[in-house]
């Protein structure tokens, strides 16, 4: 200043016609000796006596002091003279209220600033979990308090915050230096100033454990006697901010540290600097969950439930997939779900597709055989129309499961239910005609009956009309009223989209299928009475046999349709049409064709009529 004050007045062109002056008093850095410097140069007395100026040549501004401490009380009292105050390194920000502090002004950055700036190199260096070391008084108090906050909007937490002063013990620096070396931060801000805690940081320094990391914030010039080149160097790992103005002249041969991006690559690409947090890192497919009563930095890693994913490190929530996506194995992203249906190229869709078109042109060669022989006993005596109807619905029954395979469409869901229950009662109401006919062809034969009336076409036209009728109705009404429809259910397994046909009404799919089974039961009922008839080729004892398969497997049937699920639901009804039908065609057909084609001597009106006599 004296320098700068005597070039000014040297060089006429600067300030012409006009003399700086200055009158410099020592404070020692004291707060009573600041006041009564600053009462010195208002009055110009030694004992001075306020609102009163006993000199002509007042002082335009009072430039100080070189602490925030006393450079508030004094600008406190000159405030109230409106005393221009300028300060060269007071940094305390509430300093910059120009309500309580109207004519202060300063030439260097409040501590906001320098906080800010420090609060943001930890948070880029990736440090989350810090200790916080203070001083205690205003200039720590102040500074503490602005850092905190801007740390905390930066997401980094504090894991302690002690201060300490000029005259605290030995044992209460022990105590901070206990409270480091324990704690499982490995990153320390000291916030602090100099000279006053150089020695307390040295003493700290020795307890610090390896791989620390320190930062500390310094105003104003160290101790005279302070050696800061063995300081830096005993401080390996410490990153300092110090004022460029001592730091270069006393230390010319550190580098120089400032808060820019150069000093950030700076730091990174000359040490190996260690992490501190207080909780690892969760990885994708982890979410954080908040330990009770510790800071937010303080977390568990919880793997995200079924369903939800994350895909970020860190991430504090899990997010669920989208309808039809479900998880990887990892829970980091969402792939698209399984969709489950019977296919017709998978093992299981080729085995029954191949079962049911060779089970149907089976049906169809039986067919073609008993048109081929239709003249013959054994097909005239077995009513040959009622047989004809009988094996083709047979023939559609075994084809019915081909409605069932592949990828549910509207018109496969609309009628693949509906013709199989058509079919089949169809198919069992010939089975039941056939039965009734046989009852009545026997007692026909006893001598003054009146069954023989009966012998004709309409007992098993009417008997397979109204029976199929009543079915055909059940069904259209089931159509009009609730329609099935394709669906792709995402509730029934998880992870998979199982695609089905809704049937919309469960209950008149039960009853279609009870009408099919009440007919099987009557049928079965009065073919089981009719079993023991004297004929040679009496059908009542094979309607038996293809009744009593036919119940066996719609009885076992209920229960495991009841529990599977997906495409094995579809593979047991299909199991049971083809199962029923072939019991059918089995017991009721294999012993005639054997009688047709390979014992043909028997298949005569002479042996049908010896055998029913006898």
């Amino acid at each position: 200043m004296v320098y700068a004050i005597e070039e000014i007045n040297a060089n006429d062109s600067l300030l012409p016609n006009i003399s700086l002056g200055y009158k410099v008093f020592d404070s020692c850095i004291h707060l009573s000796q600041s006041l009564r410097g600053t009462l010195w140069t208002l009055t110009g007395q030694d004992q001075p006596i306020l609102n009163y100026q006993c000199h002509h040549n007042v002082p335009i501004a009072i430039l100080g002091d070189a602490t925030s401490g006393t450079s508030i009380a004094m600008a406190t009292l000159l405030g109230v003279y409106r005393y221009p105050q300028i300060s060269y390194s007071a940094s305390m920000s509430s300093l910059s209220n120009h309500f309580l502090f109207p004519s202060f002004f300063r030439t260097i950055p409040s501590d906001a600033m320098q906080s800010w700036a420090l609060a943001h190199l930890v948070s880029y260096m990736g440090w989350t979990w810090v200790g916080l070391i203070s001083l205690d008084d205003d200039y720590g108090i102040d500074g503490s308090h602005v850092l905190k906050q801007e740390l905390y909007k930066l997401g980094v937490c504090i894991a302690y915050h002690e201060s300490f002063g000029v005259e605290s013990s030995s044992k209460r620096i022990q105590s901070v230096a206990n409270i480091i070396v324990q704690s499982s931060a490995r990153v320390v801000i000291i916030y602090s100033r100099d000279p006053f805690v150089f020695e307390h940081l040295m003493k700290i320094s020795f307890v610090n454990s390896e791989g620390e990391q320190m930062y500390f914030d310094q105003h104003g010039d160290p101790p005279a006697d302070f050696d800061i080149v063995n300081w830096h160097r005993s401080q390996d790992g410490t990153i300092e901010f110090l004022k460029v103005g001592w730091y270069n002249a006393r230390a010319p041969v550190e580098k120089e540290i400032v808060i820019n991006t150069s000093a950030i690559q700076w730091i990174t690409g000359d040490t190996k600097v260690p992490l501190s947090v207080c909780s690892e890192s969760c990885a994708p497919g982890y979410r954080k969950a908040a330990q009770k009563g510790q800071h937010i930095c303080c977390f568990d890693c919880i793997r995200c439930s079924e369903g939800e994913i994350s895909n970020q490190t860190d991430s504090s929530n899990c997010f669920p997939c989208a309808a039809e996506t479900w998880p990887n194995e990892d829970r980091t992203e969402c792939l698209p779900k399984v969709v489950d249906f019977l296919s017709f190229v998978e093992p299981l869709g080729i085995t029954i597709t191949s079962t049911t078109i060779f089970s149907s042109f089976t049906t169809v060669t039986i067919l073609c055989v008993f048109i081929r022989y239709k003249d013959t006993a054994v097909v005239k005596a077995n009513n040959r129309d009622l047989t004809y109807v009988l094996l083709g619905s047979l023939a559609l029954s075994f084809l019915c499961p081909l409605l069932f395979i592949g990828k549910p469409y509207r018109f496969t869901c609309l009628f693949r239910q509906v013709t199989f229950g058509v079919n089949f009662v169809l198919s069992v109401s010939c089975v039941l005609a056939k039965t009734i006919m046989v009852v009545i062809a026997f007692r026909a034969t006893k001598p003054g009956s009146t069954m023989r009336r009966w012998l004709g076409p309409c007992v098993p036209g009417l008997t397979v009309s109204i029976c199929t009728n009543l079915q055909l109705f059940i069904c259209i009404f089931w159509m009009l009223y609730c329609p099935p429809f394709p669906e792709r259910n995402t509730r029934i397994k998880i992870g998979v989209i199982i695609f089905q046909c809704n049937e919309c009404s469960d209950t008149l799919l039960w009853c279609m299928v009870g009408c099919m089974a009440f007919l099987s039961c009557v049928c079965f009922l009065v073919a089981f009475l009719a079993r023991k008839l004297p004929d040679t080729f009496n059908e009542a004892k094979w309607i038996t046999f293809s009744m009593l398969i036919f119940l066996s497997v719609w009885i076992s049937f209920v229960p495991a349709y009841l529990s599977t699920q997906g495409k094995y639901m579809v593979a047991v009804e299909v199991f049971g049409i083809i199962s029923s039908s072939a019991g059918i065609l089995v017991c009721i057909f294999l012993p005639k064709c054997y009688i047709i084609l390979l014992r043909p001597d028997l298949n005569t009106r002479g042996n049908i009529l010896s055998n029913r006599s006898t």
